[in-house]
Parts: C-alpha cells; sequence; structure tokens
C-alpha cells in the first residue's frame, strides 16, 4: 500500500495555480509551466512538519514571486486579443471575461500582484506583505489604488475574477470568431491603426 502524504497532495493540487500566477506576472507560459513544477519541488524538499496548507500556500507563491521578480512583464494586449478571438465561441464567456482582462493589463505591476493574490488567488490582505516582502502601508496603498479604478467599471463582477480562465496554448485547428471587436471598441481600447 502506497503512503499518502497530504502535504505533498496539497503541494500537487496548487500547481495550475501557480502556473497561472506565474504566467500572469510574466507573460511567458512556457516559463510559467517549467518554474511552477520547480516551486513545488523545492517546497516539498524544504518542507516543515509544522506547517498547514496556508502556510504551504504562502511558501508557494512567495517562491513563484521572488524566483520572477525580474521579469514582470504581465500578458500581453495582442495575446489576450487574439486568445479571446480564436478560443472563445461563445459572446456570454467574451463579454464576462475580457473586459476584466484588459483592465488588469492596465495596471501597474506593484498595483496587480496584490490585487491578484487578494482577489483571484484569495489570500487574506495581513499575508500579503509577507508574501511580496513590503509593508502592510504599500499594499493598503496599491489596493486603494485599484478600488478607485475600479469605481469607473461598473461592469466589471468581482465574482469572475477567481474563475478568469487558465490560459493553454492556441488551437488553430478549431478557430471561432467572437464579438471581441465590439467589446473592444466598448472599452475604446486602442487606436484602430495601431492594432494589427
Amino acid at each position: 500500500m502506497a503512503i499518502i502524504d497530504p502535504a505533498s497532495e496539497f503541494i500537487d493540487s496548487q500547481l495550475d495555480s501557480l502556473t497561472d500566477f506565474i504566467f500572469r506576472l510574466t507573460g511567458d507560459r512556457s516559463r510559467a509551466g517549467v518554474m511552477a513544477k520547480e516551486v513545488c519541488q523545492l517546497v516539498k524538499d524544504d518542507l516543515s512538519s509544522q506547517w498547514g496548507n496556508e502556510e504551504i500556500r504562502l511558501q508557494l507563491f512567495r517562491l513563484c514571486f521572488e524566483m520572477n521578480e525580474d521579469a514582470l512583464r504581465g500578458l500581453d494586449k495582442h495575446f489576450l486579443e487574439n486568445y479571446y478571438r480564436h478560443q472563445f465561441p461563445k459572446a456570454t464567456d467574451v463579454t464576462r471575461f475580457y473586459p476584466w482582462e484588459y483592465f488588469l493589463t492596465e495596471l501597474s505591476p506593484t498595483e496587480l500582484i496584490p490585487f491578484l493574490l487578494v482577489e483571484r488567488y484569495q489570500f487574506p490582505i495581513p499575508l500579503i506583505p509577507e508574501l511580496l516582502g513590503v509593508t502592510r502601508e504599500e499594499i493598503d496603498t496599491k489596493l486603494l489604488s485599484v478600488e478607485e479604478k475600479l469605481k469607473g467599471q461598473k461592469k466589471l463582477n468581482r465574482a469572475d475574477l477567481p474563475i478568469l480562465p487558465n490560459y493553454g496554448f492556441l488551437v488553430a485547428a478549431e478557430l471561432h470568431h467572437s464579438s471581441l471587436s465590439v467589446i473592444m471598441k466598448s472599452l475604446d481600447a486602442q487606436k484602430p491603426e495601431s492594432r494589427k
């Protein structure tokens, strides 16, 4: 009979979230896939019997941030535009998720990361300073800045943030054309001549 290690299983269960987090930090899917697995192994190697799931999860995300702090580029607007144009045949999915993604690309990394950690990955605010190595005051300031920007975004539903897609590779064989262009016009995202 195999020995079941609940802590190891919990770490493995976080792989998709870690990959998503790194991809949202760096915009690099290959890097995200490789480094998320590396982070899981590092935490398994240093696992303390005193850590509960919350502490393990904190260590996982902290390592992800530390290992990618020099590569904070975020998701590229053209990637998102291409993904939503071809991978979401349902207009309801596009109208639900794309405006959030566009809003997130407009945030600075110092605003985006704490906001995602709280709203998408459900970390309590008091844990964020330790995770990012900054003060609580800095976190509060950045979160307040995002809240101010959200005031003008009446169509964004906060409940959609935790369920935004985890982006896989594009499937070229099944291209769908969605109503993304209509949404982009309503966002007044970019000048038409600058968009390819």
